[in-house]
């Protein structure tokens, strides 16, 4: 049985973001054809990195070993740290490597780890390319690695000391069409690019939507929006666009925002926030509703789009997101605005034409299969590791 470390510079058990999210779903596929091991750091939050959580620990049959984070982090020498790097336009190599060190989390003792036991795992996959674990761990054990990046187009992709990291992986396994294409144009020497993806989780709720609404007060028609709130997820954009939709259009459409709230919103009689709720009840939403937004910034793909066209929810997405747009023109599976004025006219397609909203969703639940389905994403990963000593 073949041993596979999948290695992150987080994993919270109870935490729904994207590293824990895809990291949980390449265990669930691993886990019971081979031996799989989660090695990350015992930082019980995103913002210090300050060591809590136990060292070792077992979740769904996968073990986990929690190396201990040398130093700690003030946020905002962190986020003042970004603002200086990225400004600084006479920045040396130097100088950035010291930026992704000191942002953190860092740890030698993982890095360590990773030196010492090369020989005792047949394959390393880093998950998430812009963090100091994947940056100086996966050069360690380089011929034996898969990196999966979860690449965004965002300013901090262009430091220079990213140039050698994708360079060094054995391969890249990128989640969507427009992650490949944001690779390509910015790296000039690349390994093999394969792809692997994520996939939504099937549910068969048994909760009946009139105890939904009746919980939260829904008894409007609605849109929803799945994610945490922080700025550039877009959701303060997209209330401050839904607003003043709202204003000029007098109809009876509510917005539903569930997730995690890192950051105050506005809500009113229209705009309602429900927080972070359970699969089975998001599920539920997704089914019952007119349609999903993503106004995200940054994606290297959206589960959220994809639970959307699992239920055969059209979506309407951020079109100068460049993941998201080409999401759109390769289904057909919604549409995407890039103003205000755009955002309008899109809505009110999704509001007023039934029966090309029922098209799109449609189109998106058939790229949803084609693509994104567990099985889709199973057979692709364990041939790149049953392939793996072929590729070159």
């Amino acid at each position: 049985m073949k041993k596979i470390a999948i290695v992150t510079y987080h994993y919270f058990k109870t935490k729904t973001r994207g590293g824990e999210i895809y990291t949980k779903k390449l265990t669930n596929i691993l886990k019971d054809k081979y031996q799989t091991t989660i090695l990350t750091t015992r930082s019980a939050d995103h913002t210090t990195w300050k060591n809590k959580l136990k060292e070792y620990e077992v979740d769904n049959k996968n073990k986990i070993i929690r190396f201990k984070i040398d130093f700690e982090v003030k946020p905002r020498n962190r986020i003042e740290k970004t603002i200086n790097i990225l400004n600084n336009k006479l920045r040396a190599f130097k100088d950035e490597l010291n930026y992704l060190k000191t942002i953190g989390p860092y740890s030698s003792s993982l890095f360590n780890f990773l030196s010492k036991n090369k020989e005792n795992f047949d394959i390393f996959i880093f998950i998430g390319y812009a963090n100091p674990i994947t940056y100086f761990g996966l050069p360690l054990v380089k011929e034996k690695s898969i990196l999966i990046p979860l690449t965004h187009k965002e300013p901090i992709l262009y430091l220079s000391i990213f140039d050698e990291l994708f360079k060094q992986p054995k391969i890249i396994g990128f989640s969507s069409v427009g992650e490949k294409e944001i690779i390509k144009k910015r790296f000039k020497k690349l390994p093999k690019l394969v792809q692997i993806g994520i996939y939504p989780e099937e549910f068969k709720s048994k909760i009946n939507f009139q105890f939904i609404k009746n919980r939260y007060n829904l008894f409007n028609p609605y849109v929803l929006f799945i994610g945490r709130t922080e700025p550039y997820k877009g959701i303060y954009d997209l209330i401050d666009f839904f607003l003043k939709f709202k204003s000029a259009e007098k109809n009876d459409i509510d917005l539903v925002i569930i997730g995690e709230k890192l950051f105050p919103i506005k809500t009113n009689k229209n705009i309602k926030f429900l927080g972070i709720l359970s699969e089975e009840e998001k599920t539920i939403l997704i089914k019952n509703s007119l349609f999903l937004v993503n106004p995200s910034w940054y994606e290297s793909l959206s589960l959220t789009v994809l639970e959307a066209w699992q239920q055969k929810k059209p979506v309407l997405v951020y079109g100068l997101n460049h993941v998201l747009k080409r999401q759109i023109e390769l289904s057909k599976g919604g549409l995407f605005y890039e103003n205000y004025n755009d955002f309008v006219l899109k809505m009110n397609d999704l509001i007023k034409y039934k029966k090309k909203k029922q098209k799109l969703g449609e189109n998106g639940f058939r790229f949803y299969l084609n693509n994104y389905k567990k099985e889709i994403v199973k057979e692709k990963l364990i041939n790149i590791i049953e392939n793996f000593n072929n590729f070159k």
